[in-house]
């Protein structure tokens, strides 16, 4: 390559440009944003609707309903979901990957705003949320002391202002204690009397608490703002408020209702460590940088704590910021042991000034990285910094070539300069074809669909960047260091003579190349045992993979860093009854041990949806949960998977509640284990499908939990109007159904303002007129011309139950059947048990009605379509660059066939060290490991093609080529698995604190991936070095019995053809 002599010759310019890679990447690397995971855009918008009062189906059939209907026709959907519960309604819109976001919100909200001209007068206005993993809370504040819940939700919402202002926050969301609230009670009986309607008592304070400007009066010389105060200073004053007069006297508030100022219905219970707490959920802007963010929200919390009365604590849980420390710190580690590694090696093999040559482009590369990662928007997230992991020996692949034939030329008696411009011209076409070859493997992972290939493709990007930061450092800096600086040492004599001769000393270097001389005769001499006993090998690990292995996982699982107990309690239970359950919960699960803090919820904000930011929408009172944050990885007595297993164990027994023990999920959201989707038309008959499959499959070996979403035991009291009856009285439904939702319910009539708050005035009948069913009976409506209609003369009111929850996919209505495993690698035995079970039974399903298996089954079958298209295009595309260079099908054909059999590496790694078959890790390893096993390939058969050209006879060509291409093969295959010990071991050096420690969360995550390359490469080593000499042997000689046979052929031609004829 001229790029090389380029360098030798403008070392100034080279030496300036490697300043500059050096100061802007480091500027680069402590600037750019730290995050655990990508920040990717999920395509899902979700449309929020609110609709007091209302039950299940009448939330399906009005609001749900009339949404899908418009929303099915968009462009770009990939399937509509909606959950109708009571008072609300929760369609998820999901569009394909790589949709416009933003477009798709626009279209999602103008079809929402046709949908809703249908909806109820009394139904709100729809919410729309593009569902984003910012949305994702990076840090949970709770305090808790025994203050009581009015205080510490005062505290709360004080502190909370405070964090809203700090920069790159975008909200905090206030889960806990109890609000205050402006409370009208009426006694029905006494509006009777004064014969004033419910609608009349809200509209009064609507209209009389109110402060309307009157905009400006223009006088002589000077203006005046002109208003009418009307809002009340103190709650007592909406007693006051005169409904309408009577005869000349007036009807106050005071005369048909009691004011309070006091407190809301209580919705929630909060704990952390058994002390009453109220909690702030955290979320960041897009794009914000998560530590910077979370050190000024604990700054501002230090600052704020010396103003909080005396026991009031802070406890912080899901810090994202911690988490991210760890990681980053855990993966800076391995890359830097990873290093120090490989420079240890190549300083054994090469000698001090040759491996500080090649060392030198692992820092550079890396910074050069970091500076293209920082310009293409990036952030420095897990994906990033284990592709620099997985890169580490890579990265000076090029450079180990590059230096060492170099080198070569110096020990044969050439100038630094010369020999630095030689060797890499010599080297510089099969390095560059090396390179591309192995970037082609990744680049088809570039176009990974959906959400797992929005987190996981940008592992093959940044992979790919470090690669062509390596292959301009080899081509650059390495010529000129060499040029510059580069000595002979003590190996001076070790030089192969082009009769593959070797010198007469009896050094460490001479032995080592005698005996893969040796070793290499013998396999030329006996080529079919070699490639026999490797397809041999190659088919009998296939077999014992196929009856040993240890099962297939999609990710890997990792140790986690909490643990969940969630609660679900029979419909209509109170929350004062799911709080006493929590709290079992909690005297059961606080005697694990590793426990850092207990944090328990109940109602509103326990529903344990990530996204939600700990909002209230929606709280269920017979919900709640109990939290488990785990010491750290290193602080613990036991594995994290132990004490989940035993804590659910320890659940066990709670009469009347289902209880599930579960783990925060780690890596891109996937379905869960085992979901199975009954669909149909009538919910009554599905239900029934559902509890006979629950009952088929509940104990299948694996299956650590079970839980449908069906549920029909939600008791209620419908009340029936009577239309024609309601019309001869002059009543609607509307006018019936509202009155009686803000005779039980309560409506909000208006706002009081207290300084910068404001608390709810709600209008209700008084408590002792609403506490039974009689008392609705003696509930009266009024009609429009005043008279008071009894509601027992218009509607029958009577007790039964009703759906609590209804679901929809694609329109139609679903029961999901989800299930937890105990293990990953146990998800598809135990999928497969449950499909045989169900398809055991033939009486199942009725027609109409069908199953499906969904949720990670499903994301699965997606994965694996993609990954075996990937890998068979990474093949075509590694095909194409080998047929330019060589030119011909024989040659990629033996370089392939390495890539093939370094299978069998991967295969017996997985055996040996007991790991599953992950089908997203694996997978991109098996990818990972073409690209490497192709380097090495090429670098030998094309440097056998320039001595073939040069007339070197076949034996000793290659010899000569193996015995000089021996140092660079081993050295890039040593220095990539070297760069992956720490992570596959699982230990690594601390630079920070001097000294060494086992390896975090992460090195768990990336291990299935590190040993496929580790194992398949270092197999794949044996293939380059032996079996591809042989193959390229087989073809050498197969040319020349070609050539041998045309040449007899020729001339027998000739003589016949010169013979006269008769």
């Amino acid at each position: 390559m001229r790029l090389g002599e380029f360098a030798v010759k403008q070392r100034a310019t080279v030496f300036f440009g490697l300043a500059a890679i050096t100061i802007a990447g480091w500027s680069a690397y402590t600037s750019l944003p730290r995050e655990s995971f990508p920040d990717v855009s999920v395509p899902n918008i979700l449309v929020y609707t609110l609709w007091p009062g209302a039950n299940p189906g009448d939330v399906e059939k009005q609001i749900t309903d009339e949404l899908e209907r418009e929303l099915q026709g968009l462009e770009g959907i990939k399937q509509v979901t909606s959950t109708s519960t009571e008072s609300v309604s929760l369609v998820n819109v999901e569009f394909v990957s790589g949709t416009d976001i933003d477009f798709a919100l626009q279209k999602v909200r103008d079809r929402v705003s046709i949908a809703k001209s249908e909806f109820p007068e009394d139904a709100e206005e729809p919410i729309l949320r593009e569902l984003n993993f910012s949305d994702y809370p990076i840090l949970q504040i709770h305090l808790s002391g025994e203050l009581g819940p009015v205080e510490l939700r005062r505290l709360a919402k004080d502190l909370q202002d405070e964090i809203e202002a700090i920069p790159g926050v975008l909200r905090a969301t206030l889960v806990g204690g109890i609000e205050r609230e402006v409370k009208v009670d009426v006694d029905p009986e006494r509006l009777r009397a004064y014969g004033v309607a419910l609608q009349d008592v809200i509209d009064t304070i609507r209209d009389e608490n109110v402060s309307i400007p009157g905009g400006e009066l223009v006088l002589t010389g000077q203006t005046l703002a002109l208003r009418v105060p009307g809002e009340v200073e103190d709650p007592r004053g909406v007693e006051d408020f005169v409904i309408k007069a009577v005869a000349g006297r007036p009807i106050q508030i005071r005369d048909v209702a009691d004011v309070s100022y006091g407190f809301k219905d209580r919705s929630s219970y909060s704990r952390i460590d058994g002390q009453e707490s109220v909690s702030l959920s955290v979320q960041k802007r897009t794009g914000a940088n998560i530590i910077a963010v979370t050190d000024a929200i604990k700054a501002e919390v230090e600052g704020e704590r010396g103003r909080w009365p005396e026991g009031v604590k802070a406890t912080f849980l899901a810090d994202q910021s911690k988490d991210i420390r760890i990681m980053v710190a855990d993966l800076e580690n391995n890359i830097g042991t990873g290093v120090v590694l490989v420079v240890l090696v190549l300083f054994v093999a090469m000698g001090l000034r040759n491996a500080l040559y090649v060392g030198a482009a692992i820092p550079l590369s890396m910074l050069l990285t970091f500076v293209i990662v920082q310009l293409a928007g990036m952030t420095l997230n897990m994906m990033v910094l284990f592709s620099l992991v997985l890169a580490v020996g890579m990265l000076v692949d090029n450079s180990i070539v590059v230096v060492d034939n170099i080198y070569r030329h110096l020990q044969e008696g050439k100038g630094a300069v010369e020999a630095a411009m030689v060797g890499a011209r010599e080297v510089g076409g099969a390095v560059l074809n090396s390179t591309l070859t192995t970037i082609g493997a990744f680049v088809p992972l570039f176009f990974w669909p959906g959400i797992v290939g929005d987190f996981m493709s940008i592992l093959p990007i940044a992979v790919c960047i470090a690669l062509a930061a390596s292959l301009l450092i080899a081509f650059t800096a390495n010529p000129t260091f060499a040029a510059a600086t580069m000595k002979l040492g003590k190996d001076r004599e070790v030089v192969i003579g082009d009769d593959a001769g070797l010198p007469g000393h009896d050094g460490l270097g001479v032995r080592l190349l005698a005996a893969y001389r040796k070793a290499l005769n013998w396999a030329l001499d006996h080529r079919g045992i070699v490639v026999g006993g490797t397809l041999g090998l190659f088919v009998a690990v296939l077999v014992l993979f196929g009856a040993f292995n240890h099962g297939v996982e999609f990710f890997p699982e990792t140790e986690p860093r909490q643990i969940w107990a969630s609660v679900e309690m029979p419909p209509g239970t109170r929350l004062e009854q799911t709080d006493s359950v929590v709290r079992e919960l909690e005297r059961r699960l606080k005697t694990l041990p590793d426990i850092r803090v207990l944090a328990a919820a109940s109602g509103a904000g326990a529903s344990g949806d990530e996204f939600s930011g700990g909002r209230s929408e929606g709280g269920d009172p017979t919900s709640g949960r109990v939290t488990l944050d785990l010491l750290d990885l290193e602080e613990r007595s036991q594995s994290a998977f132990t004490t989940l297993e035993t804590a659910r164990e320890l659940v066990r027994g709670i009469p009347g509640a289902t209880i599930n023990v579960d783990r925060p999920q780690d890596g891109p959201p996937v379905g869960d284990a085992l979901s199975i989707e009954v669909s149909g038309g009538d919910f009554g008959r599905l239900g029934g499908i559902s509890e006979r499959i629950e009952r088929l499959i509940a104990d299948v070996p694996g299956l650590a939990t079970l839980d449908s979403d069906f549920d029909l035991a939600r008791p209620e009291v419908v009340v029936s109007v009577d239309r024609e009856q309601a019309a001869r009285l002059g009543l609607t439904t509307t006018k019936i159904a509202s009155t009686l939702r803000t005779a039980v319910n309560g409506t909000e009539a208006s706002q009081f303002r207290e300084g910068e708050d404001e608390w709810d005035i709600t209008v209700r009948f008084e408590p002792s007129a609403r506490a039974s069913l009689s008392d609705l009976t003696r509930l009266v409506v009024v009609n429009e011309d005043g008279h008071q209609i009894p509601l027992e003369t218009v509607a029958a009111i009577s007790t039964g139950s009703s759906l609590q929850s209804i679901q929809h996919k694609d329109r139609r209505r679903v029961v999901t059947i989800s299930g937890k495993v105990t293990t990953p690698d146990l998800a598809q035995p135990v999928r497969a048990e449950a499909q045989r079970r169900i398809e055991a039974d033939p009486g199942l399903l009725p027609s109409g009605y069908s199953i499906r298996f969904a949720g990670q089954s499903q994301d699965e079958d997606e994965a694996k379509a993609f990954l075996s298209k990937a890998f068979m295009y990474a093949v075509l595309v590694v095909l194409l660059l080998i047929v330019g260079q060589f030119n011909s099908y024989a040659t990629p054909f033996i370089i392939m066939t390495s890539v093939v059999m370094s299978t069998i590496g991967v295969l017996i790694g997985l055996l040996l060290t007991g790991t599953s078959f992950g089908i997203i890790m694996t997978g991109l390893g098996v990818i990972s490991l073409a690209g490497v096993v192709v380097n090495n390939a090429i670098v030998l058969l094309d440097y056998a093609e320039q001595l073939r050209a040069r007339g070197f006879e076949r034996r000793t060509l290659i010899l000569v080529t193996g015995m000089r291409r021996l140092r660079p093969v081993m050295l890039t295959a040593t220095t990539t698995i070297l760069g992956l010990v720490p992570t596959v071991a699982g230990w690594g050096f601390d630079f920070r604190h001097l000294h060494f420690q086992s390896s975090g969360e992460s090195s768990q995550w990336w291990r299935p991936m590190g040993i496929a390359v580790m194992f398949g490469l270092a197999f794949a080593t044996f293939l380059t070095l032996v079996l591809v000499p042989v193959l390229y042997d087989l073809l050498l000689g197969a040319r020349e019995w070609l050539q041998r046979r045309r040449a007899s052929h020729q001339p027998a031609t000739s003589a016949a053809s010169a013979q006269p004829t008769t």
